[in-house]
């Protein structure tokens, strides 16, 4: 390999070290493997764990391919990808060559669970072994951890709240593409308290993690999920509409409220959403939120409530993006 692409991968170190999440890592790792093999085709595939019917028990792997550039991403089952489906299955990366083609496979894991899977098209082929591509590979990876590390919650595996203020400073970018309705949403175990006074924190850790998985199963691979607080958890849903969100939380509380919880059996939620309004105030959209959620723990809790409709229907009273400060930050 010749001493030019070494010089471009010592200069990608510097450039993916200054990725702050995991989007722009992928999003500045395809521009460095751009000007190393000008001819790439790059994929990354998110792989998520979904029932492709709500009825049905057994999970199927559901891959979304990621355009790093929009905000569109289109769902499909892994079982239609063969060689995806291969590395999912063995966990091994893969190089093949047919035609002028040569591709190469990497599986990115975290804490023993498939995260994603990366494609690498390369439109030569490489008749001698490559070792640039797998170590800008081995180098993206230690970035990957490094990141993902700092973004997660420890106990749940979810965003925290460090991953939630990146979003934010995400969406009130100028340039963000404020084309399509986006969504908040707040969720709030209830009696949560209880649950650890009564069973122990053991107890109420475990409620937690099994709670953790099941949001994780019930969102689509776009929406994004941060654990905020305690039992406090927020989603991010982008492109959507008030009958979906409504529809997507109502479908969340009942499956929580027909999950069965160690010790506790079962267990309920409260759920509060509000329409993002660009530019975003997070403090006004926070608030709004927080008024739908407390409604619904005010009046019999594991129910959902829109902001929107609890002002039409002259519920609560609106609040004020000037004046309003937010309980929950």
């Amino acid at each position: 390999m010749d001493k030019i692409k070494w010089l471009e991968l010592w200069k990608a170190l510097e450039i993916l070290s200054k990725s702050e999440d995991e989007i722009s890592l992928f999003r500045e790792s395809s521009k460095v493997l751009a000007e190393i093999f000008p001819d790439i085709k790059l994929y990354y595939y998110k792989v998520n764990f979904k029932r492709k019917f709500p009825h049905q028990k057994n999970k199927h792997a559901i891959i979304t391919l990621i355009n790093m550039f929009e905000k569109n991403s289109a769902e499909e089952l892994l079982l239609d990808h063969p060689d995806l489906n291969e590395c999912f299955s063995s966990g091994i990366s893969d190089i093949s060559k047919t035609g002028h083609m040569t591709t190469y496979i990497f599986p990115l894991s975290f804490e023993r669970e498939m995260q994603y899977i990366i494609k690498i098209q390369i439109n030569e082929i490489i008749e001698h072994p490559d070792p640039v591509t797998p170590v800008f590979f081995n180098i993206f990876i230690n970035f990957y951890y490094a990141i993902r590390s700092n973004e997660r919650d420890f106990l749940t595996n979810l965003y925290n709240r460090r991953a939630f203020d990146r979003k934010v400073n995400t969406l009130q970018d100028p340039n963000y593409d404020y084309g399509k309705q986006d969504f908040l949403i707040l969720v709030d175990i209830d009696f949560f308290k209880k649950i650890n006074d009564s069973f122990g924190h053991m107890i109420g850790d475990e409620v937690l993690i099994l709670f953790s998985r099941i949001l994780k199963e019930n969102i689509r691979a776009q929406d994004t999920i941060f654990r905020i607080g305690g039992e406090e958890f927020v989603i991010l849903t982008l492109e959507a509409t008030h009958r979906n969100v409504f529809h997507a939380a109502e479908r969340l509380r009942t499956t929580i409220q027909n999950s069965s919880f160690p010790q506790i059996q079962t267990l309920t939620i409260s759920i509060g959403y509000t329409a993002i309004d660009y530019p975003l105030n997070i403090f006004y959209t926070l608030k709004k939120a927080d008024q739908a959620l407390y409604y619904g723990k005010e009046h019999g809790r594991n129910q959902v409530f829109s902001y929107e409709w609890l002002v039409d229907q002259k519920k609560i009273a609106g609040a004020d993006p000037l004046k309003e400060v937010i309980d929950i930050w």
